[in-house]
Formats: structure tokens, C-alpha cells, sequence
């Protein structure tokens, strides 16, 4: 649909009518590292040249494309959004601007800890043992960096683990002593919120 004006010469224009748009974003709330569905809605069907937006993202945690293209006679055009690993939850907001100009937000999550593994469940002294953490996606750009702690002095843990950038999973060592009796030790992994709990079971003896 058009509407005229005259210009001062007295040119007669005809100037596409700005349709009313919205954009939505599915899902809302992610984990860095992944992908959100996006798309531009129009209130009417875009004229025979198409209409053409601008996108663009609030933060580099959540990129979009430069521009999108509504094809003519169409109301919709889809679009992707990459999210990065983020180290603190990140809110990011994406404007589309053209012919009208809407916005919409998504949240990006930090990856938590999904599970702390060791290479036994039960162990004499000085087993040569290890220990995994794992996230629910890739660490950020700095790394993850994971603390660790043991119940009891007979199992040593290091202080933290630092999973590196990109990846989801880290080893640890454990280094056990000798008890007098069969001892249960908690080994506690915790990064941000997020807390895990192995059992070791130590037997007396070498």
C-alpha cells in the first residue's frame, strides 16, 4: 500500500507505507554456545521489491546478520542468532530497523557444572586416581575454573581446575593417604552456583 505527497516542485512520489513489524525470538533464554530462531514479522505482505531490515545485537555474546530481507509478497523472514560461552549471564538485546523498528531480548547463560567423575569409586593408598569435571556447554574465553575440595585429609585435591576455553570437561589428580579403617570422602566441585559430589571410598592398606 502507498501513500502520495507532493513535493515543493511539485513531484508526485509514491512512498511505501511503513508496515508495523515485530520480532521473536525462540527460545528466549539459552546456554552460550547456542544457536536462537528469530524472525521479523510483518502486519501486512511486503510490497514487490521486498523490504529489508537492519539487525543488530546489544552485546558480541549474541550475533545476528548485518541485514534480513522480507521477499516480496511475503509477511515473515527468518533469522539466526549465535550465542558465545559467557562467564556471567548476559542479557542481549535485538533491534531490527528498517521500514519500522521493533526489539526483543534474549538471555545468555553461563554453562554450569554438570558432573564430577573419578576414575574409581573405591581405592587403596596411593592409587594413582583422577578426577573429570564436566559443563552443560563450553567454557567462556577465559576458561572455567573450577574449585575443588575433600572431606577429609586422606584424599588431596588441587585447590581448582580451570577447564580451558571452548572445551567442557578437565582431569584432576587425587592423591590418597593410608587410613587406619575404610573411610568415605567427599570430593566437591563447584563453579559459579553450580555444585557436584563424588564418594571415595578408601580402604586400609597399600
Amino acid at each position: 500500500m502507498f501513500w502520495r505527497s507532493w513535493l515543493p516542485l511539485g513531484w508526485l512520489v509514491a512512498v511505501p507505507l511503513a508496515a508495523a513489524c515485530s520480532i521473536e525470538l525462540t527460545p528466549a533464554a539459552v546456554i552460550g554456545d547456542t544457536s536462537v530462531n528469530g524472525s521479523v514479522k510483518l502486519a501486512q505482505p511486503a510490497p514487490a521489491t521486498g523490504l529489508t531490515f537492519t539487525l543488530v545485537s546489544s552485546t558480541p555474546s549474541a550475533q545476528v546478520s548485518a541485514h534480513v530481507t522480507v521477499p516480496p509478497g511475503e509477511s515473515k523472514v527468518l533469522f539466526t542468532i549465535s550465542t558465545k560461552p559467557v562467564a556471567a549471564s548476559t542479557n542481549a538485546v535485538i533491534t531490527v530497523a528498517g521500514p519500522c523498528v521493533a526489539t526483543a531480548g534474549v538471555t545468555v547463560y553461563p554453562a554450569s557444572l554438570s558432573e564430577l567423575s573419578l576414575s574409581e569409586t573405591t581405592s587403596r593408598a596411593n592409587a594413582g586416581l583422577r578426577g573429570a569435571v564436566t559443563l552443560t556447554g563450553p567454557a567462556p574465553s577465559t576458561g572455567a575454573v573450577v574449585q575443588l575440595q575433600s572431606s577429609d585429609f586422606l584424599v588431596t585435591v588441587p585447590q581448582f581446575v580451570t577447564i580451558p576455553a571452548g572445551e567442557v570437561t578437565a582431569s584432576f589428580p587425587l592423591i590418597t593417604g593410608v587410613p587406619h579403617s575404610r573411610n568415605s570422602v567427599a570430593v566437591t566441585a563447584t563453579y559459579g552456583a553450580s555444585v557436584q559430589t563424588a564418594l571415595l571410598n578408601v580402604l586400609p592398606g597399600i
